[in-house]
């Protein structure tokens, strides 16, 4: 599908939605709605390694047939690497809150090969489909689910817990709820 030096594993979005708009194994405006989507969950689960090398199609050897894969490969998200100190520190301290919500993570997608910051990227934006998800995805959050799953996670601590419904929380309502109160389309 991928004609590029770079294989399909490039990050410029300029160059994904290319390649996205190119592409005629599947429906393209279902593809384009897909991978806005992803993005803006990715905004909000804080994924810094979404490439194109991680996103992608199932194809049926038998039948021939194509769709779009479930999205995978998210673990590099929900500040995977903190410790549970560093869960404390950001849950206390406004300033950690802030630097881990609108400085790291990053996502991995770059325009002008600078990596997206989320809320500066959402918040600026003018691309209709980016915006039409951001809307989707935002008003179809429910936290009831979500804390469910979380605390359905038998090896997660306490700190975990409160920490992953905490920064999914402050994500939501600060880069996702905030870039929509900006748009106007």
């Amino acid at each position: 599908i991928i004609d590029s030096g770079q294989h399909g594993y490039g990050t410029e979005l300029e160059s994904i939605l290319f390649t996205i708009k190119e592409q005629n194994l599947v429906d393209g405006d279902k593809l384009v709605s897909f991978f806005w989507d992803m993005f803006i969950i990715d905004a909000l689960i804080g994924n810094f390694d979404r490439h194109n090398g991680n996103w992608g199609f199932l194809r049926n050897r038998k039948t021939d047939e194509v769709s779009i894969a479930p999205v995978f490969d998210c673990g590099s998200s929900l500040n995977s690497q903190a410790s549970e100190e560093d869960m404390k520190t950001i849950m206390s301290d406004n300033n950690q809150l802030k630097i881990r919500v609108y400085d790291r993570p990053v996502s991995a997608i770059q325009v002008k090969n600078k990596k997206i910051r989320y809320f500066d990227f959402l918040k600026e934006t003018e691309n209709r489909d980016c915006i039409k998800s951001l809307k989707k995805i935002t008003e179809k959050i429910d936290f009831g689910i979500i804390d469910g799953m979380i605390e359905s996670v038998p090896f997660f601590s306490d700190t975990m817990k409160e920490f992953y419904r905490f920064i999914l929380r402050k994500r939501k309502e600060m880069i996702l709820e905030n870039a929509l109160g900006k748009k106007t389309c």
